[in-house]
């Protein structure tokens, strides 16, 4: 895995603008990851929610170490039936994230150093929001020793059975071995 103080983590500020985006059923093909994440996801989900109390991290093994939860927060905190909230704060990273990313539990998304990333990943949390459904993200970042490929399947989740109050991320980071990026 890479170190905060790889070049590898700082090249993650030089993130290309190439993006995929998969809804739904359309995530099951790209990798038996994929298919377990979003096996997980229908056994737990109702109305497209997935409740938090079903999703079981163990479950998931050495995968477990991508996981990261958010919670989306509501710029304004009295607008809390607002679906499409403004930013997220990560309640849970796991330890394979926290080695690209550096340990940033607790803070908001918009706090994080680069702008572009964030951006991103608030986008992903707002449709999955929207959307009810599992999404499938990848980006490529370019300027390291070898491109890398993040992929990222986001799902919502529930704690209270009618909002989407959490959500759940799996972020895999792998060398490139080709132009295209493979979710």
């Amino acid at each position: 895995m890479y170190s905060r103080n790889s070049p590898t983590y700082e090249a993650a500020a030089k993130i290309a603008s190439y993006g995929t985006l998969l809804l739904g059923e359309d995530v099951l093909p790209l990798s038996p990851a994929a298919r377990k994440l979003y096996e997980l996801y229908q056994s737990a989900a109702v109305d497209g929610l997935a409740d938090r109390k079903k999703i079981s991290l163990p479950t998931l093994g050495r995968m477990a170490a991508q996981v990261t939860i958010f919670e989306p927060v509501p710029l304004n905190p009295d607008d809390l039936e607002n679906e499409a909230e403004d930013d997220a704060r990560i309640r849970l990273l796991g330890s394979a994230t926290a080695q690209f990313y550096g340990e940033i539990t607790g803070t908001l998304i918009s706090e994080y150093k680069n702008a572009t990333i964030a951006g991103r990943i608030l986008k992903a949390i707002r449709l999955c929001q929207m959307e009810r459904n599992i999404l499938a993200a990848a980006t490529k970042i370019d300027g390291a020793e070898t491109p890398l490929e993040l992929r990222a399947i986001y799902f919502p989740m529930t704690t209270d059975g009618k909002n989407a109050n959490q959500i759940f991320c799996h972020l895999a980071i792998s060398e490139m071995v080709e132009d295209s990026i493979q979710l």
